[in-house]
């Protein structure tokens, strides 16, 4: 049933292309009519996988465009269909009929439950991890459980492992995967002693122990160590130095991430560690970097007449939290618009958004906060809870609660959770046809 599972898929891709419509529905043929379909698939190239609770589709697709920079052939979900369906959508696009995938390089970003699935049907030769955060306890269950999940599914990978050298998470994936080449990266210290923000890595994940953290760059990523068996962050981390807004520093060359956060740096140097693991010219990032377009939702900025609307991702407290600061940032007027939902893929406990700062933004250039989406009541109770004083509108409808903001002459924030992002995407590019 291979090459029925084949054509079909490829059938079904392009008459969705036709409609300008893409998604993960030939994936979903292909299993249903071959569910080995992976583990026939011949790929010849370098597969690379991107997991991780924040920071995958922008780390996967900046290594993408900077491995092509380096003039190599590569595959990859740009889209961000990182569950089993659309993966193996992505992998039958780039596959002649009879199945095999000629590329130099293979990037995935892969969602952290379809990791071990991933595992067992892919020849994996390179794995990044970003990072682990509380995130869809009704999904993705408690991070503990996660974690030891993916453990116990890459307990016997001898490829390489590129780590977050500051998240002690992922640092554990050092010890309990014990054939894996490991490298690290991280960025020097930016933040003060102590953040109060919802942290994960109190405890060593090896003997249970308090951490102490030398600081804290956001959340639980710093610089910690364990008194009692000596786990700590590795001293021979690729790091970003002299770190000023956009701009940082690896070994006395000057880079530019594509967006004024700290967390954008630690993508970069994801990148960055892994092209060294490749033994490729870092300069082929820069030059990626420098060029790089935010994808869908994340930190996109569209102009609508003499404002910008701003189109945010948010899932879970952590990511929450940085979007948070960079709006903190705004002193201009402005107005946020949270679309609120709880289908399954966003997760139906929608209890993170109050481990979420919101107060960050309860300041004199927020001048309202419209609320929208399946649960747009709660959302608004979150910012009467939290004190926000001027004004709350409810919309449940996405076109309505735009109109609500746009009725504003400001500048407009919205954040949207996962299912909420296509479709506000689709509400604000039909307003600014």
């Amino acid at each position: 049933m291979k090459m029925a599972a084949i054509v079909f898929a490829k059938i079904s891709g392009w008459i969705l292309h036709l409609f300008h419509r893409g998604g993960s529905y030939p994936g979903q043929i292909a299993l249903q009519l071959c569910p080995m379909i992976l583990k026939r698939l011949q790929v010849h190239g370098e597969v690379i996988v991107i997991t991780g609770t924040n920071g995958k589709t922008s780390t996967a697709n900046m290594l993408a465009q900077s491995l092509k920079q380096a003039n190599k052939k590569v595959i990859s979900n740009a889209k961000g269909d990182n569950m089993r369906n659309g993966i193996v959508s992505t992998l039958i696009s780039g596959a002649t009929w009879k199945g095999y995938i000629d590329c130099d390089m293979v990037v995935l970003e892969v969602d952290e439950l379809s990791l071990p699935y991933v595992m067992e049907h892919l020849p994996i030769d390179d794995i990044i991890i970003t990072n682990f955060f509380r995130d869809q306890l009704d999904r993705a269950k408690e991070m503990e459980q996660l974690i030891q999940s993916l453990e116990a599914s890459l307990h016997g990978f001898r490829g390489n492992l590129i780590l977050n050298a500051h998240d002690p998470n992922t640092v554990r994936f050092a010890h309990s995967v014990p054939h894996a080449q490991c490298y690290f990266y991280g960025a020097e210290a930016q933040a003060t002693d102590d953040v109060e923000e919802a942290k994960e890595g109190t405890f060593c994940p090896l003997c249970g122990n308090r951490l102490t953290y030398a600081h804290y760059q956001y959340s639980h990523i710093g610089t910690f160590a364990c008194e009692r068996c000596g786990f700590q962050t590795p001293f021979n981390a690729l790091m970003a130095t002299d770190v000023a807004g956009k701009s940082f520093r690896v070994h006395f060359h000057t880079y530019e991430a594509p967006l004024d956060a700290l967390y954008m740096i630690y993508n970069c140097m994801a990148v960055l560690c892994m092209f060294d693991v490749l033994h490729l010219e870092k300069q082929c990032a820069k030059k990626a970097f420098q060029t790089f377009v935010m994808p869908m939702g994340r930190n996109e900025i569209l102009q609508d007449g003499s404002r910008t609307i701003t189109l945010h991702l948010i899932k879970n407290p952590t990511g929450t939290n940085e979007v948070l600061k960079q709006i903190a940032k705004d002193e201009n007027e402005h107005v946020v618009l949270f679309v609120l939902n709880d289908h399954p893929q966003d997760g139906t406990d929608v209890s993170w958004i109050y481990d979420s700062d919101f107060e960050r933004i309860f300041h004199d250039p927020t001048v309202c906060i419209i609320t929208g989406g399946s649960r747009a009541y709660e959302a608004a109770l979150r910012m009467k809870y939290g004190g926000f004083k001027k004004d709350i509108i409810i919309r449940d409808d996405l076109k309505d609660a735009l109109q609500a903001a746009r009725e504003y002459p400001y500048s407009i924030y919205v954040l949207a959770t996962y299912t909420a992002l296509a479709p506000m995407r689709s509400v604000i590019g039909g307003v600014l046809k």
